[in-house]
């Protein structure tokens, strides 16, 4: 997000999402599907990669 220069609220905007939702995605204790994740990179301007080995 730093990179982007955006902060909590205006990914959340961009996401269609609440603030606090963009806080609980941030929060590594706080499950979150990959899905939500790949919504976070797309609002972003970045794609979501998993690789597994």
């Amino acid at each position: 997000m730093k990179k982007q220069g955006i902060d909590k609220a205006e990914l959340a905007e961009q996401m269609e999402t609440s603030r606090s939702a963009v806080a609980r995605i941030l929060d590594p204790e706080s499950p979150s599907t990959l899905r939500t994740f790949a919504k976070a990179a797309r609002a972003l301007g970045r794609h979501l990669k998993i690789s597994l080995a």
